[in-house]
């Protein structure tokens, strides 16, 4: 996980939408890695309630 980019609300159902730069390097240095080289997805769906990741994708596909 890289840093967060952007927060938002579904204005459809009130959870929580993040995604995270992941050109980032890992905390205390390392190779970085771009979007479509990186296999961690980059875009979540969070539980407004509960904080469980309820959505993801994204992994591999963006530049």
């Amino acid at each position: 996980w890289g840093s967060t980019a952007g927060i938002d609300i579904d204005p459809n159902d009130g959870h929580i939408w993040a995604y995270e730069r992941c050109g980032a390097s890992s905390f205390g240095g390392g190779v970085p890695v771009n979007c479509d080289t990186n296999p961690v997805d980059p875009i979540f769906k969070f539980n407004r309630h509960t904080g469980e990741v309820m959505a993801n994708f994204g992994g591999g596909l963006m530049q």
